[in-house]
C-alpha cells in the first residue's frame, strides 16, 4: 500500500510497522514509522506466558474475568510494540549497530 501526502496511513513491507507520511519542504515524501518495536525476544516469551496464563482464569480455577487481562500482554507481545515502554523511554530490544 502506497502512502499519499494527506497524512495517512501507509504500511510498509514489513507486516509490523506502520508508518505516516508527510510532505517535506522540498516537496519528497518520507516515511515515518509509527510505531517502533520496543519489546525483545525474551520479553515477548515472558508476556505470552503471562498472558496465557491470566486468559486462563477465564476458563479453569477462579474462572473470572478478570483474565482478560491476559489480553494487554498477548497484544503487546504480538505486536512486539509496548505504548508504556515509549512513555517512559524503555526499550528491550538489542541496539542495532551503527555501521
Amino acid at each position: 500500500m502506497n502512502a499519499d501526502v494527506n497524512g495517512r496511513i501507509a504500511h510498509n513491507s514489513n507486516w509490523h510497522s506502520v508508518c505516516f507520511c508527510h510532505l517535506t519542504p522540498n516537496g519528497l515524501h518520507t516515511l515515518e514509522p509509527a510505531m517502533k518495536a520496543n519489546v525483545g525476544n525474551l520479553d515477548r516469551v515472558a508476556r505470552i506466558v503471562i498472558g496465557l496464563g491470566l486468559l486462563s482464569l477465564t476458563v479453569m480455577g477462579p474462572q473470572t474475568w478478570f483474565g482478560l487481562l491476559g489480553l494487554i500482554p498477548l497484544a503487546t507481545a504480538t505486536m512486539g510494540y509496548c505504548p508504556l515502554y515509549t512513555v517512559l523511554g524503555f526499550s528491550t530490544c538489542p541496539m542495532k549497530s551503527q555501521t
